[in-house]
């Protein structure tokens, strides 16, 4: 290395470690848990403590070495240490040195390994070979380390999220839109993190942020009983653990490859025929199809390097590394598309490419042998081209609900780009040897714009215009002579004109502690202190460019109680006009339409403005010995919380350090003091740091008005919308602000429906609108367990678990004059005890439940003779009224497919919504087995090495999972359509319907159906080949993971709603359900006869075609190559 080369090392060096030094001096969310440790005991051969003894451990992730003296007890403790494998090396004087090699040091580890010194010449050096204890004694929590053997060698999917599941407990749920929960919790409640840095979205708490596997040294699963430092966190921690350099280069460049003739063809769809309308005159529904998609042309690079090394030996350690992703997507589409003199007949080919860049930058430095620094960059760039693409063709011939919509549509200019950096930064600073500072700053930026956005007003057909007889005996054709054609439900004219200027996700966390480490006081303390800050920035701006108009072609519509005097005068001249008042069973002042249908100008904006709050931590936690093998872990911790608003208003949402408080207790008993056998046990208080999507709903970021009108003109796009001065053009009580056209548009006013009335806006009539005595989203745990090290390689692990919620937060619902109102308060308790004024027949609404009983065992062998293992079972059961962040609930999201399931919304789900939502048909409160319920799981995760020929490696490894199926749940929409919802025999209860040729439903009796068993299969194939004799790490490799192998396409989900979506206007309606425009919510709330009701004139309903249907499925077999060389 010459000199210059050389100085110009040393300036990074010290400017960089200035730098973090200062970070560290400076004075939320998440703990930052990257790193291991390793205790224990230096005896001499009669079993006496050693004081003073030398302890060196080194590594080959740790720059330098680490030197401690024991104390008068014997005792030593190392703290920090990245993950990999360590040696200690124990000296005394009159004691022969004793080394010991092939450590394996975890995330979140911390074995106890006591040594033993022999009398001889210090010069003398013994080395032991003896296992490293697979049970971790002291500790009482439950983990997971999916080590770097695992990840090079297991099946697995692209992102490191993907092996969550490979914990007992976990898995990946359909229901969740194939999210992760964790012991019953969603995947919203999960924390997120790389590097120690909090990486979930704000307004969801999903997972923001991906990690290359070649990036990550280990992925850490901590699934109960983590210590007070962690917050936040209802389900799991998932922490990411980036590579660090060392004093050897090391690298590998590598290519992965997908493409669609590798992969198995999609899986089919189940939808309703487009080509045909309901008829209101009959009880027969829409009959449904299954789609099967031809397969698009694909394909998916992804090449990359990483190098790994050092820019001063034992100094100053470096990691850096690329891998962009391409895909490519063509799509071929037949389109019959004609508006006046534009037309496209024939195949059209529309295209997607997106973009990703991962780049990584880290660097760790040792400043001293006491100061130890590190700082990392990540930064990832996603851009999307062709963002929205027609539906694909069917093999078929099914008719495609986008053939007959402008190709222009679906252009390539349409897209979004999406930036994302995290950066973080530390510094470990050993003040004492029994007094260690630890200092982390973190930095997390995201943002999705969208570009290519279409202007314009988006006429969208909700309902389908072709074949539907309009009241005057036209019928919709498409070709309507001096008119736009009818279209199909889902035609547009434009594509989807929802404009994202920016949602911005900027997060600050800042966390210090102090552990001490000592001995007396009745023990052995191991006591650690922290404070942490989590300053947080949303900015969000979203809005249609310019308009949307929804068609509802043959429809009829209910406004709200204050409004049906509005159609009283439309059915009355629909008779004078037509003959007729265009509603079922005649005069009906609780829903019309005009001669068409009725349209709906619709002003959605689902974010606009910018909030910050800032979160503090505060915890103290002890790791405290007894003695005869019996640790208790102590802690609290306590968080201060502010939800911020979006408009003039406070949001009424504060939480101080007393109203946040967390315990967390924890025992591990070491039986025989011998590391064979632990007993442990743990209680714990867990708080939910508030998801933003609830401020943005309730506290002014989102507007969503819609302006309803009787469809008199067959001209539709007569209709245009303009912005007023306050940049709305359905805004206040009125009819929205149309343009002047000429001849006007023939349409006649029904109402101004406001959706969301902000909470705390004193306008709101609902009041309080946020109770004033709110509780935060609260859970507690209790977990026993034992492990139990079998032999030197094979463990066993036993644990029960007991989660229930304490309280949730929602966004409660009631009925008022003006529409439904949104308080926000704990369901069941406060002010929704009892939310219907004036109702002393009313029952109280009960709390919201979600109560998780799981046993798990799980057999482990580590990797050792060719092979690695890991096998679990868990039985457990999920009961209750509330799935959680993630409404998994089918009925909630109004949908019978996965894009249905409201996922990204949470503290807003739709059971909560009215007061009546949580009561069956008998008057009784459901609280039964929840959506996601799977009382047997059982995975199997596995590799076996071998080598075939000289020189020559491979490996096959397989992930096993074999999961119950989950419960099925008949709901109908009662007094309301579209989306009220109710269980009629609860929970987990499947009622077998069957209708006659005339629409009479006759009912059978209710029983507990589920899913098929879920059964797949990942398999995994590598193969190195070893170059060149001098250089021994020179490897040319080949990869190959196939998810789902064996292409199972077993049903995940089935239609589970009872009544029609296809037929406005139908629901259960109990006698005096609806008096004097409002509902009675004491009646709703108590026994009613819904299955008599549904074959009544005045409340019949159709049956769904689809009930009973498989609506999705897995996903089908996929196939990833991989060839790479290793150096």
């Amino acid at each position: 290395m010459n000199h210059a080369f050389t100085r110009a090392c040393r300036s990074l060096a010290a400017v960089f470690t200035l730098f973090l030094m200062i970070l560290a001096l400076v004075p939320a969310a998440q703990a930052q848990e990257t790193t291991a440790g390793i205790q224990g005991t230096i005896k001499d051969p009669s079993g006496a403590n050693i004081a003073g003894a030398l302890v060196t451990v080194s590594g080959s992730q740790l720059i330098g070495e680490k030197t401690a003296n024991t104390d008068k007890s014997g005792y030593y403790r190392f703290t920090n240490l990245p993950p990999g494998s360590y040696s200690l090396t124990v000296s005394a004087s009159g004691f022969s040195e004793t080394k010991r090699d092939g450590i394996l040091l975890q995330v979140g580890r911390l074995p106890s390994i006591d040594i033993n010194l022999s009398i001889g010449s210090d010069k003398t050096v013994i080395e032991v070979s003896t296992a490293v204890p697979l049970i971790d004694v002291t500790q009482s929590n439950a983990q997971t380390n999916v080590t770097r053997d695992v990840l090079d060698y297991d099946p697995r999917g692209r992102s490191f999220q993907s092996v969550i599941q490979f914990a007992p407990g976990a898995r990946q749920e359909p229901l969740q839109a194939n999210g992760y929960s964790i012991d019953g919790a969603t995947s919203s409640e999960n924390g997120y993190l790389i590097d120690g840095m909090q990486s979930s979205a704000l307004d969801s708490g999903q997972s923001k942020s991906n990690l290359p596997f070649e990036f990550i040294q280990e992925v850490e699963v901590k699934t109960s009983g983590f210590a007070a430092e962690f917050g936040g966190a209802l389900g799991g921690v998932v922490t990411a653990t980036e590579k660090r350099g060392s004093n050897n280069f090391h690298g590998e460049l590598l290519t992965y490859y997908e493409a669609d003739p590798l992969d198995a063809s999609p899986a089919t769809t189940v939808r309703f025929n487009p080509q045909i309308s309901a008829n209101a005159s009959n009880r027969l529904d829409i009959p449904y199809q299954n789609y099967t998609p031809i397969k698009d042309h694909y394909r998916q690079v992804q090449p990359g390097a990483i190098v790994t090394g050092y820019l001063m030996k034992d100094r100053l350690w470096m990691t850096a590394a690329i891998e962009p992703y391409f895909t490519s997507t063509r799509r071929t589409t037949n389109f019959n598309f004609t508006n006046g003199a534009v037309s496209s007949i024939g195949p059209v080919v529309s295209t997607q490419d997106t973009q990703q860049y991962y780049s990584l930058i880290r660097l760790d430095g040792k400043v001293t042998d006491k100061i130890r620094v590190f700082g990392a960059f990540l930064y990832q760039y996603y851009r999307i081209s062709g963002s929205t693409l027609p539906n694909p063709d069917s093999i078929n011939g099914l008719f495609n609900s986008s053939s007959t919509s402008n190709p222009f549509n679906f252009n390539h200019g349409l897209g979004s780009v999406q930036p994302n950096s995290t950066f973080t930064a530390g510094a470990d600073i050993t003040i004492t040897p029994s007094l260690v500072a630890t200092t982390r700053y973190g930095y997390f930026y995201n943002n999705l714009h969208t570009v290519g956005t279409p202007a314009g007003i988006r006429y969208l057909f909700s309902a389908s215009g072709i074949g539907t007889t309009a009241l005057d005996g036209t019928v919709g054709s498409t070709s309507n002579a001096g008119a736009p054609a009818q279209q199909a439900s889902g035609y547009a004219n434009i594509a989807d004109n929802t404009a994202t200027a920016a949602t911005q996700n900027i997060v600050h966390q800042f966390n210090q502690d102090l552990a001490y480490f000592k001995k007396g006081f009745f023990g052995q303390h191991n006591l650690k202190v922290g404070y942490q800050l989590n300053h947080q920035t949303y900015n969000i701006r979203q809005l249609y460019n310019s308009a949307l108009v929804q068609v509802y072609w043959g429809q009829t519509y209910s406004p709200l109680s204050a409004n049906q005097p509005n159609c009283a005068a439309i059915e009355t001249t629909n008779l004078a006009r037509y003959g007729q008042t265009g509603t079922a069973g005649g005069f009906d002042p609780t829903s019309c339409r005009g001669n068409y249908g009725y349209a709906i100008v619709r002003e959605y904006t689902n974010g606009n403005g910018q909030v910050s709050s800032n979160n503090h931590g505060l915890y103290v936690q002890d790791a405290w010995t007894v003695g005869h093998g019996l640790t208790l872990n102590l802690g609290v911790r306590l968080e201060k919380e502010y939800v911020p608003s979006f408009n003039l208003y406070p949001s009424g949402i504060s939480f101080g350090l007393g109203g946040k408080v967390a315990p967390r207790l924890g025992a591990a008993w070491d039986v025989f003091q011998n590391g064979k056998l632990k007993l442990f046990g743990s209680y714990g208080v867990f708080n939910d740091v508030f998801k933003l999507n609830l401020a943005i709903g309730s506290f002014g970021g989102n507007y969503w008005h819609g302006c309803y009108y009787a469809l008199d003109d067959a001209n539709y796009t007569r209709i245009q919308p303009i912005r007023d001065a306050n940049g709305h053009y359905c805004s206040g009580t009125g009819p929205a602000n149309l343009a002047a056209v000429t001849p006007a548009p023939a349409i006649r006013f029904i109402e101004n429906q406001d959706f969301r009335i902000a909470a705390n806006d004193p306008a709101n009539p609902v009041k309080p609108g946020v109770d004033p005595n709110l509780k935060p989203f609260r859970q507690h745990e209790a977990v026993f367990g034992a492990d139990y090290q079998i032999s030197r390689n094979w463990s066993f692990e036993s644990r029960w678990t007991r989660r229930r919620v304490d309280h949730a937060i929602e966004d409660t619902g009631i009925q008022t004059p003006n529409g439904e109102a949104f308080p926000i308060s704990n369901p069941g308790e406060g002010i929704d005890t009892q939310p219907v004024p004036n109702c002393p027949t009313c029952p109280n609404q009960p709390k919201a439940a979600r109560a998780y009983d799981g046993v798990e065992f799980r057999f482990t062998k580590v990797a050792s003779r060719h092979w690695f293992g890991q096998f679990d079972y868990t039985y457990s059961r999920l009961r209750g009224n509330y799935s959680g962040l993630v409404d998994s609930d089918i009925a909630d999201g109004n949908s019978t497919t996965v894009a249905g399931i409201r996922s990204t919304s949470p503290n807003s789900g739709r059971a909560f919504d009215e007061p009546y939502f949580q009561f069956d048909a008998h008057g009784k409160p459901f609280n039964g087995l929840l959506a996601t319920d799977r009382p047997h799981t059982f995975k199997a995760i596995t590799y076996y090495r071998f080598s075939p020929l000289k020189r020559h490696e491979s490996t096959v490894g397989l992930f096993q999972q074999i999961y119950s199926g989950t419960p099925l749940s008949s709901y109908i929409d009662v007094a309301g359509g579209g989306s009220y919802q109710v269980y009629p025999e609860g929970r987990a209860k499947w009622i077998p319907i069957t209708a006659d040729a005339t629409g009479f439903m006759t009912y059978g009796t209710p029983y507990l159906r589920r899913t098929p068993v879920f059964f797949q299969s990942d398999l995994s194939f590598t193969h190195a080949y070893q170059v060149s004799k001098a250089h021994e790490a020179w490897r040319l490799g080949f990869e190959a993971n196939l998810t789902n192998v064996l292409n199972t396409k077993r049903p995940v989900i089935y239609g589970s709603k009872i009544n029609s979506p296809n037929k406005s206007g139908q629901f259960i309606k109990p006698v005096g359900y609806n008096t004097g425009g409002a509902l009675n919510y004491s009646l709703l709330m108590h026994a009613y006869d819904y299955q008599g009701l549904s074959n009544t004139t005045a409340s019949q309903i159709t049956l769904n075609s689809e009930y009973g249907v498989p609506t999705a499925f897995q996903t089908p077999r996929q196939i990833r190559l991989k060839i790479k060389f290793v150096f």
